[in-house]
């Protein structure tokens, strides 16, 4: 049996309080993803985890992270995930020790994070280091999966290298439970995400001028510059977390999602689109391979783009929305996928990229 050693996050709990958060869910539903594949899967997270790993580690109480966390909040710098802060160095402290104590040669290490425990790579060796869905900008692991095709070409490109066949590309699974499709068409258009100028919300702004829908904006963050008397359809309800999520998505019109940066997959627009809500999206970064033009939404340029998406959107087949996303997200799905990629690195322990052994015939 392969051993996986799942770092957890310093400043969040794996459990639905903080559903609101991507990294947070891929730790949630791992182990639920890599198990049935005969994974031990070891989680170091902060308690109140709720996943099904097969043992969870605590890095810290919750007493401990609660007082922390409420320094957190006040401590400079007082960006997302500060890496600065004293939380941040109280979990990495504490969780080097609890994986040295677990450890054994060949063992992978599953980075969530980025470059938050990129240190571990020096510290604990002979073992597999792999970045298990990079989203993020700053890479550093020898093995690689990446969420998209895009964002891993988007890589290689900003560091100037050759590519790698431990590279892999692998996207998010989703547990379908947690979404529930919806075929109506829909009550309202929604923006669901971090609340940031970056994510187009001032496009979103000028949309909700134009329409006589309700606009929702959820997700965490600063509404206030995007909010006006002047626009009464335009609305903030804050972070959604739980099973609020599904019923907010599956009961939205379609979704917008104008990002501005090089978005590097869009979760949220998945999510969506497992409840088989439309996306209306930019037309560059990610999209292109996560919305089908005309199909599963549309991928717009300009205003004029995005008005007209939105009066077309009551064409497209929700139901087919629903089943063509949760047939290539669902957790066997993607975990079949993840499979292949931990038993390819594993082969390393032997012939390697020479082994003529496929990869489905070992460790069964």
């Amino acid at each position: 049996m392969i051993n996986i050693h799942l770092l957890g996050l310093f400043h969040t709990i794996p459990n639905d309080e903080y559903t609101h958060c991507a990294f947070t869910n891929r730790i949630r539903t791992f182990s639920k993803m890599m198990k049935p594949f005969g994974y031990n899967i070891i989680e170091y997270s902060n308690e109140g985890s709720t996943t099904d790993a097969n043992e969870i580690v605590q890095i810290l109480s919750r007493s401990k992270f609660d007082e922390l966390k409420q320094l957190y909040r006040t401590e400079q710098p007082t960006a997302v995930a500060s890496t600065e802060s004293t939380l941040y160095r109280e979990f990495a402290a504490r969780l080097y020790s609890a994986v040295s104590d677990n450890i054994s040669n060949g063992d992978i290490i599953a980075h969530p994070f980025g470059i938050a425990h990129a240190d571990l790579l020096h510290k604990i060796t002979n073992v597999y280091h792999v970045e298990i869905g990079i989203g993020y900008e700053e890479a550093f692991a020898p093995f690689k999966v990446f969420e998209t095709n895009h964002w891993q070409s988007w890589h290689y490109g900003k560091t100037n290298t050759w590519g790698s066949d431990y590279n892999f590309v692998c996207p998010m699974g989703y547990d379908l439970d947690e979404w529930e499709p919806c075929y109506d068409q829909g009550e309202y258009l929604l923006y669901f995400g971090r609340i940031i100028d970056s994510k187009g919300l001032y496009i979103i702004k000028e949309i909700a001028k134009r329409v006589d829908y309700p606009v929702i904006l959820a997700g965490e963050g600063d509404s206030k510059p995007f909010l006006s008397e002047e626009i009464p359809n335009l609305s903030y309800i804050g972070p959604v977390v739980g099973k609020t999520r599904s019923e907010l998505l599956r009961k939205a019109k379609a979704m917008l999602m104008p990002t501005r940066f090089v978005e590097p997959l869009g979760n949220a627009g998945i999510e969506g689109m497992l409840c088989g809500t439309h996306l209306i999206s930019c037309d560059f970064g990610a999209f292109a391979e996560t919305v089908d033009h005309g199909i599963t939404g549309f991928r717009c340029h300009t205003l004029a783009d995005s008005l007209e998406a939105i009066k077309k959107v009551d064409t497209l087949d929700r139901e087919y929305i629903a089943k063509s996303t949760r047939d290539k997200r669902s957790l066997e799905s993607v975990g079949s996928q993840m499979d292949r990629i931990f038993k390819q690195i594993k082969l390393l322990d032997s012939e390697g990229w020479y082994s003529d052994i496929p990869t489905d015939a070992v460790w069964k």
